[in-house]
């Protein structure tokens, strides 16, 4: 009996090895150096990737899409780790969280989610003072809602203004 689990072990061991052997005989797409010069508040530096920015460059997709393809190609012996991973860290998110909230300006602030969704729900609510301290009173106020803005897009990724002040 003990043979035939040595048996096993090894043979799981070489399939393994294999596996990874093949994922590892794809070549990692090698970034091509462009030197370019940038000068913020006086100082000089060199960005030989800069050029990777431009998200309209046809060689800057080519280069991700090789990219894309050889990350497949290596984490390809790991996909079940991979969603057994997953399945047990969404497992552990709590599907309706709310945040603790945070006192401004006569409103408390917090933002929370919904079961299903993807993206929070930014709100707000009024605030009154008592003897137990700060205490919400008014309605829920829904301040931005970001499951709708996403609708319609595979994929969204809210970002703060960038002239915010």
């Amino acid at each position: 009996m003990k043979t035939i689990i040595a048996l096993v072990i090894i043979s799981i061991g070489i399939n393994f090895n294999i596996m990874i052997a093949e994922a590892q005989a794809q070549i990692a797409p090698i970034a091509q150096k462009i030197p370019k010069e940038l000068s913020i508040h006086g100082q000089v530096r060199n960005d030989d990737y800069y050029w990777l920015n431009d998200r309209e460059n046809p060689g800057v997709i080519a280069y991700l899409e090789a990219e894309n393809a050889y990350q497949e190609a290596i984490m390809k012996p790991t996909e079940d780790l991979q969603k057994k991973l997953f399945e047990e860290i969404k497992g552990r998110i709590k599907a309706d969280d709310v945040s603790v909230p945070y006192s401004y300006r006569g409103f408390s602030y917090y933002q929370r989610y919904e079961a299903g969704k993807e993206y929070p729900i930014y709100c707000r609510q009024t605030q009154a003072r008592s003897e137990a301290g700060i205490v919400e009173t008014g309605p829920e106020m829904v301040m931005l809602n970001v499951n709708q803005m996403a609708e319609g897009y595979e994929y969204y990724a809210p970002q703060p203004c960038r002239n915010q002040r």
